[in-house]
């Protein structure tokens, strides 16, 4: 997570997987693989 706060804005920046690997997260008498790349940016201003 990335925030940058300007004034009365503040932008937060999230990303989950950055690379966009493929990998395992859970085997149980299956595999299920893990989420892909995910980015979230929420920008808010405050009065």
């Amino acid at each position: 997570m990335m925030k940058l706060l300007i004034d009365q804005w503040s932008l937060t920046l999230n990303v989950t997987n950055l690379f966009d690997k493929n990998y395992v997260s859970i085997c149980c008498e299956m595999c299920w693989y893990g989420a892909p790349r995910s980015v979230m940016l929420t920008a808010n201003y405050d009065r």
